[in-house]
């Protein structure tokens, strides 16, 4: 038998904290099915009634997961366009938080859990891509956000769908090179559409 490390006793937020933390380091060696509230317990120490007690469900801690990894992954994202993080779609998706938000939502979809469920407001990753596209093109709010959706779309479809399509990495570079080939001449665009 596995035995539970024990924890100091924790407030209701640490142990949320702890609870998703230890999902996305499970995650990162497990299929989702596998990430069970007794896994949880036997990692964390934490009793498994934590997960409904804090989350509803497990299907609403791995959202609280979502939610969090969308947020470790917009702080990676340089809104002022001075760096170079955050737009490149292979370098995107080579991250861990990014591969294990992409499977979680997609495993979390195949369980019938609405999208909207996903998102309250604007996810954070797509309030600092537009910000970078708007600091990088000065292209204006509602341009920025469509070709932040365009690259956020792009980078998901090719990481949870596009070896289905028997995608290459030359077709995800010539993808990339379309996308910011349009970023170039934007401002023609945006104005042919009156935005």
């Amino acid at each position: 038998m596995i035995e539970s490390p024990k924890r100091p006793r924790l407030s209701a937020e640490q142990s949320r904290q702890v609870l998703v933390q230890a999902c996305i380091d499970l995650l990162a060696t497990r299929e989702v099915q596998d990430v069970t509230n007794a896994v949880l317990e036997q990692t964390t120490g934490l009793n498994r009634s934590y997960v409904t007690r804090y989350f509803g469900t497990r299907n609403g801690m791995f959202i609280a997961v979502v939610r969090e990894l969308d947020d470790r992954i917009a702080l990676e994202i340089d809104p002022t366009g001075a760096g170079v993080g955050g737009l490149d779609v292979p370098e995107l998706l080579s991250r861990p938080e990014a591969r294990i938000r992409i499977r979680l939502t997609m495993w979390l979809l195949s369980q019938g859990v609405p999208a909207s469920d996903f998102v309250d407001g604007d996810p954070p990753v797509l309030v600092r891509a537009q910000e970078r596209i708007d600091a990088i093109f000065g292209i204006g709010p509602r341009a920025s956000r469509t070709y932040a959706f365009q690259m956020l779309l792009l980078s998901a479809g090719m990481a949870s769908l596009g070896a289905t399509f028997g995608l290459t990495t030359d077709d995800v570079q010539d993808l990339e090179a379309l996308v910011r080939a349009q970023f170039v001449v934007s401002s023609d665009t945006t104005k042919a559409l009156g935005w």
